[in-house]
This record gives C-alpha cells, sequence and structure tokens, in this order.
C-alpha cells in the first residue's frame, strides 16, 4: 500500500506542544497505521512524543504527514483536524 501524504500548517498559536504531541501519539497507536512527521528532511515515527516536540514546531510551520498502513485514511482525517484546531486539543 502506498502511504498517504499531505502538507499541513501548524494553526495553533501555542504550536506543537505536549497535549497536541500526545494527540498524534494517539492517533497513531489507536489505528492500524504508521504515523510520520516530516519537517526539513527530517522524518520522525509520531509515536515518540519526545521526538514530536524536539523538533520546536511553531504556528504557521508548515510540514508534512506521511501515513501508511490500513487504516491510512481514517488516521489522516484526525492527523489533519488536529492540525486545523487553533485550540488545544
Amino acid at each position: 500500500m502506498k502511504p498517504l501524504e499531505k502538507e499541513l500548517t501548524v494553526n495553533n498559536p501555542n504550536g506543537v506542544h505536549g497535549r497536541v504531541a500526545s494527540h498524534l501519539a494517539r492517533i497513531a497507536g489507536t489505528y492500524d497505521a504508521t504515523v510520520h512527521l516530516v519537517y526539513e528532511k527530517t522524518a520522525i515515527d509520531c509515536t515518540a512524543i519526545l521526538d514530536v516536540l524536539s523538533m520546536g514546531l511553531v504556528y504557521g510551520t508548515r510540514l508534512k504527514i506521511r501515513i501508511g498502513g490500513r487504516e491510512r485514511e481514517k488516521a489522516m482525517a484526525e492527523v489533519e483536524k488536529l492540525f486545523s484546531r487553533r485550540d488545544d486539543p
């Protein structure tokens, strides 16, 4: 199966902080999918919350999300919803 890839923007004024990173990890664990965040040639597995936080993603940052697996469409929909929020999850 070919992974889905989509470019997204961080819309939360607080950037990608602990709650957002935790929510990404929860999405990755809930679905039969592998969720990777790609930023500046670095790809990280979203199940690793500290790795997500170490990216230092602030409001307005453009990044790619790459999702593979059987439930990739469902996981992508959740990730898109998360990144479109202007408030904390």
